[in-house]
Formats: C-alpha cells, structure tokens, sequence
C-alpha cells in the first residue's frame, strides 16, 4: 500500500489483525468519508 493517504489504511488493517476481525466484520464498519478507509469495504 503506497500513496500518500494510506497510513489511515494501514491503520484499519493493523486495527483488524490486532481484534481478530473477520472481512465481513470490516466491510460493515462505517468509516468517515470521503477518506481512503471508506473504500476499505469495496476492496475487500
């Protein structure tokens, strides 16, 4: 993941390792918008 917003990903994606979150559980997750964790669900 590269680009100049994707820290706030990264986060999102260190935050569903360290909970143990399935993909169903981070695509029902509603994020602030428009940020790039509110296209977390369509990438999934």
């Amino acid at each position: 993941m590269f680009g100049p917003e994707y820290g706030e990903l990264i986060n999102f994606c260190a935050l569903a390792i360290k909970l143990g979150l399935t993909t169903r559980q981070l695509k029902s997750m509603t994020a602030s918008y428009p940020s790039v964790g509110s296209d977390l669900g369509s990438m999934l």
